[in-house]
């Protein structure tokens, strides 16, 4: 994901700073004027007015957040697959999965 982001950035066309604040999820201020791109000629305003964009942003990041970890929830390990929470006890979750329960950090999943 980082290097895609790098290649965008070396790749692009646009104002580099409006490149920059985007990938850190902050409004635009519009053409910095001192980039390449906008020296240039070749950055333009992007089309999309500064407030729907942060709006866009705050629904896309919240659109992500993690499940609730509570019993009957599904998760998703990189190891174990898919499975069922079947407990959260303190700073602890256990899973059922295919191959059987296995208990786990929550901020594993948070």
């Amino acid at each position: 994901e980082r290097i895609e982001a790098v290649m965008h950035y070396a790749q692009s066309t646009k104002c580099r700073a409006e490149i920059i604040a985007e990938y850190f999820h902050v409004p635009p201020e519009g053409l910095c004027g001192r980039c390449d791109n906008c020296l240039n000629g070749a950055a333009r305003p992007s089309p999309i007015p500064m407030e729907a964009r942060a709006r866009a942003q705050e629904e896309s990041v919240k659109a992500v957040e993690p499940p609730a970890l509570a019993p009957g929830a599904t998760v998703v390990h990189p190891k174990f697959g898919k499975g069922d929470i079947v407990e959260v006890k303190d700073e602890r979750v256990r899973v059922k999965f295919d191959d059987g329960e296995r208990t786990m950090r929550t901020s594993f999943f948070e």
